[in-house]
């Protein structure tokens, strides 16, 4: 098995349809080579987070062949209940990789098998979120960010301005900003759906990327803390820290998340006037206007009506964080 392993992980395009084992893989050991034939997935970062921090130091020293349903759901509910809030959406995220996982190693298992992971426990689906920002919260988080804490300040900016996710804000380099066409440029590696994004920058958009790219001297506009190799991390930590902010400032329920500022986002521009398959376009979604038959006929780029919509919510954005004073 070690040996079959061994070159499955180095040639994952050649995938024997049988390994024959006469003693088991730790979990640890086939894990590893799982995330080697991974290694071109876009999600491949997500998963080896997922895998390595919450299922390896559990499960690791364990024969694979030896684990248990009951094993899994055990995990699978104690990272849903290890904090007093709970964390079903991460719960749900381990048993979707230990699902994946356990798929993927059944292609080298001789005749039927049943999967530890198939009816184990699954977290229930989290209630969907629709918490968006009022305009009196808009200018009063403004205020909080503006220059007042880095990282967390400018990224909380950048995603009210752009709409962008939180890992597109925070992994933002300087070669994806291209102040001269002013338009940010992500790369299909960098996007939820793999599609390339270019996202119009503003004159207050601009103005807070100049100021950014000016205090770092290295690639990531916003590097991690212990090498400027690695973007930031610690999003836990910076938004409980933004949250304490906001309350001092007047929030009465800062219960907000990253991802509440992108559906602020889009709900603005709509609350503005903007055009909803402008906001698609701003957004990099496929989905809605932009699908199916409507997709394939109607090629228009939006990229003019974009960078109005995006200068026209800068400037309300700026007005309501002036108001906020």
């Amino acid at each position: 098995m070690s040996d079959a392993f061994s070159t499955l992980s180095t040639r994952p395009d050649l995938v024997p349809s049988t390994i024959v084992t006469e003693q088991s893989l730790s979990m640890r050991q086939a894990v590893h080579t799982y995330l080697k034939c991974c290694g071109q997935l876009r999600s491949i970062r997500e998963k080896t987070r997922i895998l390595e921090k919450y299922v390896l130091p559990e499960l690791g020293d364990v024969p694979v062949d030896a684990i248990k349903r009951s094993q899994i759901s055990m995990l699978v509910l104690n990272v849903e209940q290890r904090s007093k809030r709970g964390s079903p959406a991460m719960a749900r995220a381990v048993s979707v990789q230990m699902q994946a996982f356990f798929n993927w190693y059944a292609q080298f298992l001789d005749g039927p098998s049943i999967l530890p992971s198939q009816r184990s426990y699954r977290s229930p689906l989290p209630k969907a979120r629709s918490r968006t920002l009022t305009d009196h919260e808009i200018g009063l988080l403004w205020q909080v960010a503006n220059g007042s804490f880095y990282p967390w300040g400018g990224g909380i900016q950048l995603m009210l301005l752009t709409g962008m996710r939180r890992q597109e804000v925070f992994g933002l380099s300087r070669s994806e900003v291209d102040l001269e066409r002013k338009m940010i440029c992500l790369p299909e590696n960098r996007t939820k759906n793999g599609r390339r994004h270019e996202i119009p920058i503003s004159d207050g958009c601009e103005e807070l990327l100049g100021s950014l790219v000016e205090c770092r001297e290295c690639e990531l506009i916003f590097p991690s803390r212990v090498t400027n190799e690695r973007p930031i991390s610690g999003f836990s930590k910076g938004m409980k820290s933004i949250r304490r902010k906001a309350r001092n400032a007047g929030f009465e329920n800062p219960d907000f998340t990253f991802h509440d500022l992108r559906r602020t986002f889009a709900t603005g521009l709509q609350r503005i006037g903007v055009a909803t398959p402008v906001i698609e376009r701003l957004l990099n979604h496929v989905s809605g206007t932009r699908s199916g038959i409507t997709g394939v006929y109607q090629r228009h780029d939006y990229d003019h009506e974009a960078r109005m919509a995006v200068q026209k919510w800068s400037q309300h954005i700026q007005s309501l964080g002036r108001g906020s004073r």
